[in-house]
């Protein structure tokens, strides 16, 4: 049984974590709209009044889904913000402090940090929902000044003290449960939001490649290591620019997208990156430079022979590459210069070939 429980945990989290935007809206909204509808229906024996005013607030949560829908996240937010201080203050004037209403609030309060995480959410609309915040706060804090001007006042509705403590915890523990629900949230966008920061830091955003800064990082950690082989060769795409000219630059970036893809699937021990333009960097400390320069070889023959297809018209791509190597790596500079010395030798002498050192 216990077994089957960290089962279900696991597949809730799980889920959890692949929720979206749209999807994680909709759960909030049918929690709250279900909390609603419970208290409306367990006050028509105590209150019709307060009840049909529950059913009230329930009716109008329906909206949210609307919203939702049509990714009004601002209308979205303002609008279910609302409906919950209307329902907490409600509930405390009529049923008290003791009831424990206040802690739905104060745990709400950890959702108005929400729209912050929604896209094209606009300043003014953040401003808005911290004014709602701070209507929540003064809700709170007046709590102290009921207790002076009001020590023995009788709430509206009296429970019995058996259903006053089940309301209480029960109050208390959906408090601690949408804590941790947003804290969990907002930890995990905060994590696919650096992910995202880091990719389009590391990351070509045309090829999917390592950029030119991810790749000076990945020399420098070389630098780090003591006595160990590095190989790095440049690749460049011959007559580049007559391409971009001839077929528009839509057709180089086509060229240059197949190429990366390529280049990338040569070899397993090889780091290829876009080096700027129509240059890349190919680096490697796990093969011997007599195996790196049969790996670019077959790299240069395969573009050599590969049908590239533009505007269902077959254009000749050929690349030239200059190659070199150090045993221990103290200065990038001088190798990255070495090899693209290489470079312009392949060019120099003919195009499409491998020059190595």
């Amino acid at each position: 049984m216990f077994k089957g429980f960290k089962t279900n945990i696991r597949l809730f989290v799980k889920k959890l974590r692949k929720l979206n935007y749209h999807n994680f809206l909709v759960f909030i909204t049918t929690y709250v709209l279900i909390h609603n509808m419970f208290y409306a229906l367990l006050l028509t024996k105590y209150n019709q009044s307060i009840a049909s005013v529950l059913f009230l607030i329930s009716g109008l949560l329906l909206l949210s889904y609307e919203f939702i829908d049509r990714k009004q996240y601002d209308l979205y937010a303002r609008h279910i913000f609302t409906m919950i201080l209307f329902f907490v203050s409600i509930m405390i004037y009529h049923a008290g402090w003791d009831a424990g209403f206040q802690y739905v609030l104060v745990a709400t309060m950890t959702a108005l940090f929400l729209p912050f995480y929604l896209p094209d959410y606009s300043k003014l609309n953040k401003k808005v929902l911290m004014t709602i915040g701070l209507c929540y706060i003064l809700v709170l804090m007046s709590r102290c000044i009921y207790g002076v001007f009001f020590p023995d006042q009788t709430p509206l509705l009296v429970f019995d003290s058996k259903t006053l403590t089940n309301i209480y915890c029960y109050n208390a523990f959906q408090a601690f449960v949408i804590i941790i629900l947003f804290s969990y949230f907002y930890i995990n966008r905060s994590k696919a939001f650096h992910d995202e920061l880091t990719r389009r830091a590391d990351f070509d955003e045309l090829t999917g490649l390592y950029n030119r800064y991810a790749l000076n990082q990945l020399l420098d950690d070389e630098i780090k290591k003591e006595n160990e082989m590095v190989c790095i060769a440049i690749l460049d795409i011959d007559f580049f620019k007559n391409i971009n000219d001839t077929h528009g630059h839509n057709a180089g970036d086509k060229i240059l997208k197949n190429i990366s893809r390529i280049a990338d699937s040569i070899s397993n021990d090889i780091v290829v990156g876009r080096w700027g333009g129509e240059e890349f960097l190919l680096l490697s400390n796990k093969c011997n430079y007599k195996k790196f320069n049969k790996q670019l070889e077959s790299l240069r023959k395969e573009i050599e022979h590969e049908q590239f297809v533009i505007n269902k018209k077959s254009v000749h791509v050929t690349v030239s590459i200059g190659s070199t190597f150090t045993k221990n790596l103290t200065n990038k500079i001088d190798l990255i210069k070495e090899a693209d010395d290489n470079l312009y030798k392949a060019k120099e002498t003919g195009r499409n070939k491998l020059v190595t050192k």
